[in-house]
């Protein structure tokens, strides 16, 4: 088993061989200072993460189809010729480092959470992105017509489809928009992969859980061939006091308000649950799902990533959890039974590192 720490909070001279005694193998570290090399003088692999579409300025902003312009996680149009630009130049810099590999995080589109407004989700419908979808063989600007539909039935607090046949019959444009998010990711990340393999750095990325993944563009399997590792961002009940993207419990609770609106909260749940394929338990409405989704969705969301990543046997799965979510270490378990063997913690935190804890997800009974 691969352990993973994301971090290594106010102290790193204290934090390393902390970590290295409790059984860690792999940090993320900040690669412009010395501690790449004191990581790896501890016996550990120091890792860095980047951001995978850094906006420039209010130019290379994800415009919507409501013709407005949106930053999303820090985020601008992922076709962008300069954002892209300037996310491989910062690539080209990490490998030239002292790190074993790279990360990236973001790479994809905008989701339900990643910035305040919903609107974010509905993008991007730049003539960047309208003419990429034309090269790539799709109608533009049907896609755009059934992706504006949609999002004015949003924007109407309307009940959505909650059956995929709904879509497929009657806004294929917003199928063929998903399908275009994930040929553009794909496309990218086998570029970023080319750089940092042309390196001789491993080259990793944080994807959304599987149930989620195709919402933002982040096909498995279109992903897979590029990365030695994958890590699935599975936070079960990740703090609730502001809206935080990838999360299971934010995500899913924002997607529960969208069919949901002017129906029982119950009902938006369920629906939701049965479009996603997902069990989100009882809960009685959207503030519910928020509090925390149930472990045995995080569980099957580790296991099901490591299936569609099989036919690729040199890439690793490694779910990134929440360190201080105490139903983390019966998570790591219930995965590691599953075959799952690698697992990443997020964030290095003081007051959550606990001895008893790393034990009860290294015992080598597992």
């Amino acid at each position: 088993m691969n352990l993973w720490m994301y971090g290594l909070g106010q102290s790193p001279q204290e934090t390393i061989p902390r970590l290295r005694a409790a059984g860690v193998s792999r940090v993320f570290c900040d690669c412009s200072a010395d501690l790449p090399e004191r990581v790896r003088e501890a016996g550990m692999e120091p890792w860095v993460c980047l951001g995978a579409f850094p906006n420039v300025d209010q130019t290379t902003l994800s415009r919507g189809v409501d013709g407005q312009d949106y930053l999303w996680f820090g985020s601008g149009c992922p076709n962008n010729a300069r954002i892209r630009e300037r996310g491989k130049a910062a690539l080209h810099r990490a490998v030239r480092s002292g790190v074993q590999g790279v990360f990236v995080d973001g790479a994809r589109f905008a989701s339900p959470c990643s910035a305040e407004n919903i609107a974010a989700l509905f993008t991007c419908f730049c003539d960047d992105c309208l003419d990429h979808a034309q090269r790539l063989g799709l109608d533009a600007q049907h896609m755009l017509a059934d992706t504006r539909r949609l999002y004015q039935r949003v924007s109407a607090r309307q009940p959505l489809p909650w059956q995929l046949d709904s879509y497929r019959s009657d806004y294929p444009g917003v199928l063929s928009w998903l399908r275009f998010r994930a040929l553009c990711i794909g496309e990218y990340m086998q570029e970023l992969s080319a750089i940092a393999h042309g390196a001789g750095k491993q080259f990793g990325a944080f994807v959304f859980t599987p149930s989620l993944a195709a919402l933002v563009g982040q096909e498995y399997a279109a992903i897979a061939p590029y990365v030695d590792v994958l890590s699935p961002m599975i936070y079960r009940a990740y703090d609730t006091a502001a809206v935080s993207a990838s999360c299971l419990n934010h995500e899913y609770a924002a997607l529960c308000r969208l069919p949901g609106a002017g129906l029982p909260g119950r009902e938006g749940v369920r629906r939701t649950a049965s479009l996603f394929g997902v069990d989100l338990g009882d809960a009685p409405d959207a503030q519910a799902v928020l509090a925390g989704v149930p472990e045995a969705l995080v569980v099957r969301e580790a296991c099901t990533a490591r299936d569609r990543t099989a036919a690729h046997a040199s890439t690793r799965v490694a779910p990134i959890y929440d360190l201080r979510d105490a139903h983390t270490p019966a998570c790591i378990r219930a995965a590691r039974q599953c075959g799952v063997q690698d697992a990443m913690l997020y964030h290095f935190d003081e007051g959550a590192f606990a001895d008893d804890i790393w034990r009860a997800m290294t015992d080598p009974a597992v």
